[in-house]
This record gives C-alpha cells, sequence and structure tokens, in this order.
C-alpha cells in the first residue's frame, strides 16, 4: 500500500510520510454508505502515524473515520474498544458514540483494511496537530487533563474483561520475556540483540519490589491531543480508546505523565515539573494519589507500548530504523533517564501539591 505522500508524525520531531494511504472522500463515500449515510468532502486527516484517520462532512453532520490495517486491529479487537467505550458513555463519560451500519454492526472489515465510524465529539480539538508527546499549553489545561482521566477511570469500575492480546496498547506488568514468548513478531524483531542483558541492567533495578496493583481498564493514552475543549477551558470530550488496556487507576496517571510530563523529543530530554505537578493535582481532585506506587510505576509504564512498537515497527510496517528508535530511543532511553538526576529528581517531588 502506498501513502500517497501524506504527513504524519514520526519517531522524531519531523514529519514523515505515512505508512498508511489517506482516507479519500471515494473511500468515504463507499464506507459510510454502509451506515446509511451520505459523504460530501473529507475535511480534515489526522497526522497520528499508526492509523489512517478522518474527519468527513456528511448530509447529517461530520463523522470521524478510522481504518487500521487488520494484523493491528480486526473487528474483535475494535469490539474490546467499543465495549469499554459503551460502559464508559453509561457512566457520564463524554465519550462520542460509535456509529451502528445499517445491519447492525460497529466495526467493518474489508480488503483494505478494519474500518470504525464516530459521531463527532463537542467542543475545540485545539491539539489536533501536536504530538502524542507534546506539552499542554497552559498549566490549567495540565490540571484539566489530569481531571479528566482520574474522571474516566473512576466511570471504569465494573468493567471486568481480560487483557487485550493486539498490537499498540498501554498494558501492564512490564513482563518482557513474557511479552517475548507470546509474540512470534517481537521475538524475530529481538532476536539479534542482547536483549535478556539489556533487561537485566537497564529494566532490573527498577522492576525490584514492583507493587502489585489493583486490575482495572483503562484510557491508556491520557494526554490532551485526546481531548476536545470548551470555551471555559474545560474537557468537553474524551477521544480515542485504541490504547485501552486492562492495566490499574496508577498507571493511567502515570501514563498521562509519560505522554506529557517530559520533553522526549527535546535534543535532551527534560522534565516539565508543572506540567506533572498540574497532572497530579487535577487526578487528586477526583481520585487519591499514591505518591509510593506511582514513583514506583513511572519508569516502567512505557515498557509494554516500546515492546508493541518493536513488534508493529519490524513486523507490520517492515521499518527496522524505527523499531531501532523503538528499542534504543524508547524503550531503553526513557528507562535510563529516569534512573538519572533529572528523573530521579522528578520523581522525588511526586505528591499532590507539592511543588516540583
Amino acid at each position: 500500500m502506498t501513502a500517497g505522500g501524506h504527513l504524519v508524525h514520526g519517531t522524531g520531531t519531523e514529519l514523515v510520510v505515512a505508512d498508511w494511504p489517506p482516507i479519500t472522500t471515494a473511500e468515504a463515500r463507499a464506507l459510510l454508505a454502509a451506515y446509511g449515510l451520505v459523504a460530501r468532502r473529507v475535511a480534515w486527516r489526522s497526522p497520528r502515524p499508526l492509523s489512517a484517520a478522518a474527519l468527513v462532512e456528511t448530509d447529517d453532520g461530520t463523522v470521524f473515520v478510522k481504518r487500521s490495517d487488520p494484523r493491528v486491529r480486526t473487528a474483535a479487537d475494535l469490539a474490546e474498544e467499543h465495549a469499554f467505550g459503551d460502559h464508559l458513555r453509561a457512566r457520564g463519560v463524554p465519550l462520542p458514540e460509535v456509529l451502528m451500519t445499517t445491519s447492525g454492526e460497529r466495526a467493518v472489515a474489508t480488503h483494505a483494511g478494519t474500518y470504525e465510524a464516530h459521531a463527532a465529539g463537542v467542543g475545540e480539538d485545539r491539539y489536533r496537530d501536536v504530538p502524542s508527546w507534546g506539552s499542554p499549553h497552559s498549566l490549567a489545561d495540565a490540571r484539566a487533563t489530569g481531571r479528566a482521566m482520574a474522571l474516566l477511570q473512576q466511570a471504569a469500575g465494573g468493567f471486568d474483561r481480560p487483557a487485550r492480546s493486539c498490537l499498540l496498547t498501554t498494558s501492564w506488568p512490564p513482563d518482557v520475556a513474557g511479552r517475548v514468548a507470546a509474540d512470534p513478531r517481537l521475538a524475530r524483531a529481538l532476536s539479534d540483540r542482547s536483549w535478556e542483558r539489556d533487561v537485566e541492567q537497564v529494566l532490573g533495578p527498577l522492576l525490584a519490589g514492583l507493587p502489585e496493583l489493583p486490575p482495572s481498564w483503562t484510557h491508556g493514552d491520557g494526554s490532551p491531543t485526546n481531548l476536545l475543549w470548551s470555551t471555559d477551558g474545560q474537557v468537553s470530550a474524551v477521544l480515542d480508546l485504541g490504547l485501552c488496556d486492562r492495566t490499574s487507576p496508577v498507571v493511567e496517571l502515570a501514563t498521562a505523565i509519560e505522554r506529557s510530563g517530559i520533553a522526549w523529543l527535546a535534543d535532551e530530554p527534560r522534565a516539565r515539573p508543572e506540567v506533572v505537578a498540574g497532572l497530579v493535582d487535577g487526578w487528586a481532585e477526583v481520585l487519591p494519589v499514591d505518591p509510593a506506587a506511582l514513583r514506583a510505576v513511572l519508569p516502567l509504564v512505557h515498557v509494554g507500548f516500546a515492546l508493541s512498537e518493536i513488534a508493529y515497527y519490524a513486523g507490520v510496517t517492515g521499518s527496522l530504523a524505527d523499531a531501532e528508535v523503538a528499542y534504543e530511543t524508547y524503550l531503553m532511553g526513557h528507562a535510563r533517564w529516569w534512573q538519572a538526576p533529572a528523573g530521579q529528581a522528578l520523581l522525588d517531588g511526586l505528591s499532590p501539591g507539592r511543588p516540583l
């Protein structure tokens, strides 16, 4: 498949040519006809790199359409996300509705990929062009993000399904050996590396004494880029359950910090302590924060998704260069940063209301 020159966010700071072809108006028309909708034009294409997504104008309003490679998401995989979304919406979380075809399906599998369509969320998508690692525009946005993730987590209670087995989720616990044994793509990607030595030397000190955590399904990508905003600066909608999985509430908060609280894409990663303080304080308005558990989880919260990215780049897109970045810069590099003085200083300051 060719991406037709569409540019998306890459593993660095520069836009790159997309791995997946952009959604065309003809494609959207053919798809949305199954939903009883008449598509007029593609109004915007997402710069997120792991799938193809677009806002499509129809005779009945704007619809969000997403296409995933079937090696990444099957219809059954999407059903897990949609069921979690149903649970959250029933408990007041402002997630846009998943649309249903005229034949009663919410995921459409074709030769081109696995599709889903959602109602457009209410509010301003003020972070639509910001990379997932981007920082909130203000301390107020950081606090609102933390609070929104805590409210979602509060609503997640009672959704009791097993952990997912598909690629590209925020998973827990960080069991590298178990993941390698379970995923042939990951095993092949790491076959020429001394990954067992790296895990022992780099991750081993962080894994020692890791606490048992209460299980819960979580959003898995808590970031301002996955929120819509009202004119008064409040969160009006939560978007994209694509990375959701069964983890733990503290993993959700740690993920939000890991996404926005460190400038990973800078020449040298640096902490954003004011962002971290806002996220933690916003979360603490709704749910308690366990500083000890948070300090233990934060340096490892990236591990599951990093392993999944390695398998994705090496086994799906075939980009060995991106797989290298996912291993060296992301999996190992982030863990090393947390053990260096800057990361340790950030961990030492973690508690609600405490200046960092």
